[in-house]
């Protein structure tokens, strides 16, 4: 009995290593040429192939492991900071209506300053140009003062325009960022609603015919 379970198990350990020696790989090169082996070579290890017994069965598909995309796990890990410290700086989203309105105050005093100047550069450059009409009118030279003032007050309201321009752009800047930040608080803080499945009704074909088909007590006891 032992002479013969041993006889068995070289048999079989016999049938393994001729199927272990009779595989064959086969892989594409960077050229695009497929190969046949019982191997890959060195330089290809990590690439794609397929593993196949000696009738040609295929045993196994190896996939080269995928790259990671470095740039994705930077942003990733980047939106992540930025929900914890969205999370932790406010508790509602009024609190972060409250945050914007405090960093627009600022640019608001600010621009209101410099709507001011302007208007009162377009008053003063205003009695300017009837004062160099006035000359004008009389054929006289117009004084130097004048003209250095009209020179000045046009570059002064180039310069107080561009400035307001900049502050309703960082003010407009300013509003969609904590827009951004409203949204994506509300996002973090609305829980996952779970997907319900709507029971259907099943009425049996007994409970059908019953309720279509009533009996009736007094036609069946005629027939009968």
């Amino acid at each position: 009995m032992k002479k013969l379970l041993l006889t068995i198990l070289v048999t079989f350990c016999g049938i393994a290593q001729a199927e272990g020696a009779g595989k064959i790989v086969k892989w594409v090169d960077n050229k695009g040429v497929t190969h046949y082996g019982d191997k890959m070579p060195t330089e290809q290890v990590g690439k794609s192939s397929t593993e196949m017994s000696k009738t040609g069965v295929v045993v196994k598909h190896n996939e080269p492991p995928k790259a990671v995309n470095t740039e994705v796990v930077l942003q990733q890990s980047a939106q992540e900071k930025q929900d914890k410290v969205l999370m932790s700086s406010y508790t509602n989203p009024q609190e972060i209506d409250a945050a914007r309105d405090r960093s627009l105050q600022m640019d608001q005093a600010n621009l209101s300053a410099l709507t001011q100047q302007k208007e009162s550069l377009v008053a003063r450059n205003g009695r300017n140009l009837k004062t160099a009409e006035s000359f004008s009118a009389r054929k006289k030279p117009l004084p130097t003062n004048i003209a250095k003032e009209l020179q000045t007050a046009k570059t002064e309201t180039a310069s107080i325009e561009k400035q307001i321009a900049e502050k309703k752009l960082n003010m407009d800047n300013t509003r969609k960022k904590y827009a951004v930040d409203k949204a994506r608080f509300i996002a973090l803080k609305q829980p996952a609603t779970p997907t319900v499945e709507t029971p259907k009704l099943e009425t049996s074909k007994t409970e059908l015919n019953g309720s279509e088909m009533p009996k009736n007590s007094s036609a069946q006891a005629a027939v009968n």
